[in-house]
Order: C-alpha cells, then structure tokens, then sequence
C-alpha cells in the first residue's frame, strides 16, 4: 500500500512551500512557550530504550526531536515526504535521512531494525488504512522488546477527516485524520503490540486534543 498519489503530491507541496513557517511555529521554543512538554514525552520515550538506542523518526520533519534524540546520544534515520527538510537534514544533522511515502512498506529504511520508533503526528494526514498500515510498517520493523510512540489527533466520536486550516502552516487547508481512542487502540494491540501508556492532552496552540501513545513489541 502506498498513501494516494494526488494527496501525497498536494501534502508534499504544503510542507515544501511551507517549510520555513513550519520549522518556527513548530520548533522547541514555539511548543515550550505553548504549554507543550517535548521534553518530558521525549524523555518517556528514552526511558524504554538502551544506551545509544537506534531510532527511527516517522516523518521526521525540520528535525527539531532527531537533533534531541541525536544529542542523547541515539542513532537516528529519518523518513520524510518533504524534501527540503531531508537534504537540510543531510546536510547539517548527523544521522540518515530519506524522502520516502512512509506508508510505503517497501521502503529499503523499513528493511532495517530499531530499538525505538517515533511517529509524532505522522499519521494526520493520512486516512485510516494508511494509517493501521504505517502501525503495521513499524512493528515489523522493530526490534523485540522495542517502544513504538505514535501521537494523532483525536475525536470522542466515530474516526474521520476533516479539512482545516493549518495552524502549522497558516493560511493553507490540510486534510486530518481525528482518531477515535478504541480505533487506534485495537488497531495497535491487533497488530501485536503491547499498551503501555495511552493519554489525552488538550493543546490550545494547536485548537485540538491528541493521543499519545506508549506501545511496546
């Protein structure tokens, strides 16, 4: 399974005319000084994982958790559909980064091994198939005992997508996937991984509540 090829396009347009808004309204000073605590989930994360774990970052974007990850000492690669955030990220940030549709589960990065997978809101813009399928990519490619976090955006109600304007990248109308807690849950655990946290947290900045995600192999 591959992420539709006309929305992929439209999604990797945004996020390449898009970039540099993306990168400030996005970056650690931008989410710190919005109540957000990236510090903490990031640290929960390194808590599961060895010394100098390897990770994999789904959707890495500009790389603002790669560099903390990397500064941790983890070895990190990347997967990104936008361009211009990978060549950056070659350039000036230890570590592998590819653009690749990371829905895609033929993608040679997949064929590797993790201790740790990062999937922070990756999966906002895909629909619900794509989304179990990129779960699905991440167990396979997990190492025993490896954490898998995933964060998504969430709905009390029935899962869906809406199309709303970008708070990331203002001005611009993106499509997201609002995931019911049962649905992503199930989906998680019929997959074959193990629960270890699950929890809401209301973010004004963004106008949205999310579900962030602890699983393990």
């Amino acid at each position: 399974m591959k992420t539709e090829q006309k929305r992929l396009a439209e999604i990797k347009r945004i996020y390449e005319e898009g970039a540099a808004t993306f990168t400030h309204r996005t970056s650690n000073d931008a989410i710190h000084a919005h109540g957000g605590d990236l510090d903490n989930i990031r640290d929960r994360f390194l808590s599961y994982l060895p010394e100098n774990a390897s990770i994999l970052d789904v959707g890495c974007g500009s790389g603002r958790d790669a560099r903390y990850f990397i500064e941790h000492g983890c070895v990190l690669v990347g997967i990104d559909i936008c361009e211009s955030f990978i060549h950056d990220l070659a350039k000036n940030v230890p570590g592998t980064y590819v653009v690749w549709d990371f829905v895609d589960s033929e993608e040679a990065i997949y064929q590797n091994r993790y201790d740790g997978i990062w999937a922070y809101a990756s999966i906002v813009h895909l629909h619900q198939e794509e989304a179990v399928q990129v779960m699905k990519n991440c167990f396979d490619t997990l190492n025993p005992g490896g954490c898998f976090f995933i964060m998504a955006k969430y709905t009390p109600e029935n899962t869906h997508m809406e199309i709303k304007e970008s708070k990331s990248i203002p001005g611009t109308l993106k499509q997201y996937l609002y995931y019911a807690e049962n649905d992503i849950t199930s989906s998680l655990e019929s997959i074959g991984f193990l629960l270890l946290d699950v929890s809401l947290v209301k973010w004004i900045y963004w106008g949205d509540t999310f579900i962030r995600i602890f699983c393990k192999k």
